[in-house]
This record gives structure tokens, C-alpha cells and sequence, in this order.
């Protein structure tokens, strides 16, 4: 991937507030695999090698510093702007060209500008500094347009001091962005808002030594509602332990504890979701001063979370860098950086990621108030972890004895073990016990809720893993209910063919290059992904990933009918939606029968 972005190593001589990226990882995101919207699923040890380059042209207008005025008696001011020019090789993090095709993309990579203005203000008084930064940004993507939108970020600090030896921060921030595609995987932009407090206070012990606490929590959104199930709440706490001494060499050792809750996370029959975690982190950095300005920046620290349901999908790893800057000339600096982080990636087979990525950059100062910056940027993630929906081949015993008993190939049963499932009926657990003979045959568990929805519940879990049964939701007739969901997909689906007035022999000379629509690739990619599932189902004896995938594809295809009209009054594009929607009715209907499940032409 090449892109053209600002980016020198952060080398600060301060230890930093709380950032969101710092406390909870690049990704935060809850396993929701009824609303996912996966466009290329990772597969176990997979690598997707990425690379960027930027390059930023700033400009930078001052008023009169705060620093610079009589105490409480004005206002510095701050005006800035910038224009970034980028090229990214593979924006939606795709494994490799054949992926690009199954999704419908006829290229990766993608040249975008970013424009940015800022504003802002600072006042100082007395030990005290009090700062309000505000930018506007619109980006713009050559190749997808559809992703091109605006953020706003809002940041306000109060930096204090008491006496000699306190000194910390309160701030609150305000920021949108776009999703990062490595982890948020689809053709659908989604900008997020993060909103987020924090503060610090450290002591000076004496001798350039600090010991102090950061404190910060916050919260996640996604106003346009494309990933409710991602939302999440997080706070986390920082010890720092950090020695400053006159030479300008700044080191520090942090314990961090961090938590997170996904309030939106769908948790019935519906879904595998971890709806928290709790994270602990040890890390030690320095910033060494070498000569001529330049210095050295190393980070070595180890990271593990641990999930609320699934302990499968708990990790730990290591995260480093190693980091120059170089003051080439009085206004000329160079940098590099190597890292390799550990980072929360759950998806479909993964946990986590591993990331490794090297980093260079550039700056030239024009003048005090203007400067251009280039970088150059590679990365390679690796998806690893076992999430425990699947990608692991469950605990399995060869019961063979009988067979061979009979005379017959022992060999052709293999016996997955499942565990008991736990009904619920009314919001309330039902009662059974084996020991008073108390119990819910399967028999009336099928009358009461019919053959489809028992056969469908019971392949929601792996074989290992405990069954809660919801009577009430197996019986409905809503979105919630998955069974329903899939065939309500279905005679949808039936009823477009029976309104459409053509030859479905004709269908297979559809041009499918005008299903342009990000909707359209994502229906698209989906269905790509059907014969790999089938594949990895009947290895890992999961036919629960047959049920998970069938919702997945109804729900991107509910998506795409309530945002196109499939019966346009252009003949050619008419036909192209025709033949997706068939395509999708098929695999659908063959996913249903490998499940023995029903699929009805009309509801």
C-alpha cells in the first residue's frame, strides 16, 4: 500500500495522555457474526501485506502566543491548514488479488487528498495553560468515491501545575474518522465518533524522577448505525514510573489496566459476541538524545486480554519499536521506525493480530509557518488466535466400539461431543433436572417450535460449547429470530423472480460489470465466500458456520433491497440485479438443505 500522510515517530519528551489507540489497540471491535459485514475474512496465518506513502504540504499562521502576553490579559491564537496527497495500494486491507475480484474490485489501491483546517486557541496564567483546538477535514478518494466524507475534531486541555513538584493534565476530545479497513472489513464507509476525558497528575520525587497516574475513559459511536454491535465503552488506568534527567533522555515504565464493554452487542440464540474485556499491559520507553538534534525512541512492553464469554479468544503478545530521528539540518529531519505490535483483531478465525511495519519520513521546514512532510510506510498483519466460533477443530471422541462389534468400518463415525442445552421460556429458565426425571424431550422441544427453527438453533454453537435455547425467539416472526431472517431472505427473493417478467436461461449473459454499487460488491463478496465455508465446515465438523454465513448473506442482502431497486427501467442493469439476486437465492437454498432446513417460496 502507498500512501503520502504526516508521520514522523512520536519521540516526545513528555510521557502522552491517554490516547484511545494507546489504551484499547487499533481495533476494538465484539465477534457480532449476525451483523457482520465481512468482506474478506482472514484466514488462520494469513498475512496481509500493507504500505503507504504521504505526502503534506502545511501552513501554519500565528497570532500572539499566550506565552507572550501579559498574565490574564489575552488569548493566542493559532490558524492552520494542510493538503495530504496519498496513494494507499490495498485501501479495504485485502489478502491479494483474487480477493479484490470475489469482491467485485477491479483494482486495490486508490490515489485520496485530505484537506484540513484548524483553529486554535491557548491562554496562560500562573503555572497554568488552558488550550482549545478545533479541524475540519474533507477526504476524497479517487478510485471510491463512496468513501469520501468530512470529520471534525474537537480537543480541549487544561495543563497544571501546583507548588514545585505537581504537575498534570485534564483534557476532553472529540474525533471522527473513517474506519481502518484491516479491521473493519467491507466496502461501506463508516466514520466513527470517539469521544473521550481523561487526566494525569505526576509527582517529582527529586533527581529528574516522576511517579505519577493517567486516568481516562470514553466511548465509541457510529451515528450513521452501520455497526451498532461495535460500539463499546472503555476506561483505563496508567501507573508511570519516568526519569528525566538534564541530559534530555526521557525513560518510563507504565502498567497499564484497561476495560471495555460493547453495550449494543446482540447476546441471544442470534449471535457469538463477546460483550467485554479486561486488558493488562507492562511497557517500558525511552527517547534518547544523540547529537545535532537527533534521538532515539525504543518500546518493549508485553499485552493480554481476556474476553467475559468465550476464553478462546483470550491472548497475549509482545509489542515494540525502535524509532530514529534525525535533524539532517537546521530545517531538515528524517525518521524510521521498525515496529511489531500485538493488537485485538476477532473475527471470524482470529483473535488477534500481529503487525509488523517499517516507517520512514521526512520534513522540511519552508519557514517558520510552513512545511512539507512525506512518508513512506509498510506493514504486514497476521491474523493468529483461535476465537472459539469455529476456526479449531473441536474436542472430538471416536466412540467405534459397537461398530466394530457389527462387523462394520469403525471408521466412518466420528462422534462430536455436545453439551446440554439450557431452554428458556418467557425470559425464564425452564426447569429440568435428570436426577428427579424432569426434562424437555426433543420431541416436544420440535412440536413446539417445528423442525426448522430446532435443526437451526442447535448448529448455532459448536459442538463444545454450551446451548441456551430461547423457545420464545425460535417461535417468532422477526429479524431477530435467524431461521426467520434467512427464509424471509428467501421469499423475498422469490417474490422479485415472480414479478419480474424474464427467461432466467437469459441470466448467465448478464453484464455484471454495472453491479457498481458498494451494496452490490458486498452481496458480491459475500457470495464468494460460500464454498471456502462449506469447505471448512466439513473439516471442522462446525455446521454452525453454515448457519452463521447464511445470515450474514441475508442480511447483507436485506441491506441491498432496501437500498436499490432491483426492477429498474434500465433493460441491461435490470438483468445484472436479476442474476445477483438469483445467485443469492441459490446459495441460500443450498445452504438451508446442508442445514435440513426449509426454504419457503412465500411467508
Amino acid at each position: 500500500m502507498l500512501l503520502l500522510g504526516t508521520g514522523m515517530p512520536a519521540l516526545a519528551g513528555d510521557v502522552p495522555p491517554l490516547r484511545v489507540s494507546e489504551l484499547l489497540g487499533e481495533a476494538r471491535r465484539p465477534v457480532t457474526l449476525f451483523e457482520s459485514d465481512e468482506l474478506d475474512p482472514p484466514q488462520l496465518g494469513m498475512s496481509r501485506s500493507l504500505g503507504d506513502a504521504s505526502l503534506v504540504v502545511a501552513a501554519e499562521a500565528r497570532g500572539s502566543d499566550a506565552d507572550d502576553l501579559p498574565l490574564g490579559k489575552g488569548v493566542g491564537t493559532r490558524i492552520s491548514a494542510s493538503e495530504t496527497l496519498a496513494y494507499d495500494s490495498n485501501v479495504f486491507r485485502l489478502s491479494g488479488p483474487a480477493a479484490a475480484r470475489a469482491a467485485g474490485l477491479s483494482e486495490m489501491g486508490s490515489w485520496s487528498s485530505q484537506t484540513r483546517i484548524g483553529l486554535g486557541l491557548e491562554k496562560s496564567r500562573a503555572g497554568q495553560q488552558w488550550v482549545l483546538d478545533y479541524e475540519l477535514g474533507v477526504n476524497r478518494f479517487g478510485s471510491f468515491g463512496f468513501l469520501d466524507h468530512s470529520t471534525q475534531t474537537a480537543i480541549g486541555r487544561w495543563r497544571w501545575t501546583a507548588g514545585p513538584d505537581w504537575k498534570g493534565e485534564l483534557s476532553a476530545e472529540r474525533r471522527e474518522g473513517l474506519d481502518d479497513f484491516a479491521y473493519y472489513r467491507n466496502q461501506r464507509r463508516s466514520v466513527a465518533l470517539t469521544q473521550q476525558a481523561s487526566g494525569s497528575a505526576f509527582y517529582h520525587l527529586g533527581a529528574g524522577w516522576h511517579l505519577g497516574m493517567q486516568l481516562g475513559q470514553g466511548s465509541r459511536r457510529y451515528p450513521d448505525g452501520a455497526r451498532p454491535g461495535n460500539e463499546i465503552d472503555f476506561a483505563g488506568l496508567d501507573t508511570v514510573l519516568r526519569y528525566a534527567p538534564e541530559s534530555g533522555a526521557v525513560m518510563a515504565v507504565t502498567r497499564r489496566r484497561a476495560s471495555g464493554n460493547y453495550p449494543n452487542v446482540p447476546t441471544g440464540s442470534g449471535a457469538l459476541a463477546e460483550t467485554s474485556f479486561e486488558q493488562d499491559e507492562l511497557f517500558a520507553e525511552a527517547t534518547l538524545p544523540l547529537k545535532s538534534g537527533t534521538r532515539l525512541q525504543l518500546r518493549l512492553g508485553n499485552v493480554s486480554r481476556s474476553y467475559g464469554r468465550y476464553a478462546q479468544s483470550d491472548f497475549s503478545g509482545h509489542n515494540g519499536l525502535a524509532g530514529l530521528d534525525w535533524q539532517l539540518t537546521p530545517r531538515t529531519r528524517v525518521s524510521a521506525a521498525l515496529r511489531y505490535d500485538t493488537e485485538p483483531a476477532q473475527d471470524f478465525v482470529s483473535s488477534y493480530v500481529a503487525v509488523r511495519g517499517l516507517r520512514l519520513g521526512s520534513l522540511w521546514e519552508y519557514s517558520p509557518k510552513a512545511r512539507l512532510e512525506a512518508r513512506l510506510e509498510w506493514r504486514e498483519a497476521e491474523y493468529r488466535g483461535d476465537p472459539g466460533f469455529g476456526a479449531r477443530t473441536a474436542a472430538r471422541r471416536e466412540d467405534k466400539g459397537a461398530l466394530a462389534a457389527l462387523g462394520l468400518d469403525s471408521d466412518v463415525l466420528d462422534v462430536a461431543l455436545v453439551q446440554f442445552a439450557v431452554l428458556y421460556r418467557n425470559g425464564q429458565k425452564a426447569s429440568m433436572s435428570t436426577r428427579s426425571g424432569e426434562f424437555v424431550t426433543l420431541r416436544t422441544l420440535r412440536d413446539d417450535v417445528g423442525n426448522d427453527a430446532c435443526r437451526f438453533f442447535y448448529v448455532l454453537r459448536k459442538s463444545d460449547q454450551h446451548l441456551d435455547f430461547d423457545l420464545d425467539l425460535a417461535k417468532s416472526q422477526t429479524n431477530e429470530n435467524p431461521v426467520y431472517y434467512i427464509q424471509y431472505a428467501h421469499a423475498r427473493l422469490c417474490s422479485i423472480f415472480t414479478q419480474w417478467d424474464g427467461d432466467e436461461a437469459n441470466l448467465n449473459k448478464a453484464d455484471l460489470a454495472l453491479l457498481t454499487s458498494p451494496y452490490e460488491l458486498a452481496v458480491a463478496a459475500k457470495l464468494g465466500e460460500f464454498p471456502e465455508i462449506i469447505e471448512s465446515a466439513a473439516r471442522e465438523l462446525a455446521p454452525h458456520m453454515v448457519a452463521f454465513y447464511l445470515k450474514d448473506l441475508a442480511a447483507e442482502f436485506h441491506s441491498y433491497y432496501n437500498a436499490e431497486r432491483m426492477l429498474v427501467d434500465d433493460a441491461a442493469l435490470k438483468e445484472a440485479r436479476i442474476a445477483l439476486a438469483g445467485a443469492v437465492r441459490q446459495v441460500i437454498r443450498n445452504g438451508l438443505a446442508i442445514l435440513g432446513v426449509s426454504c419457503p417460496q412465500s411467508m
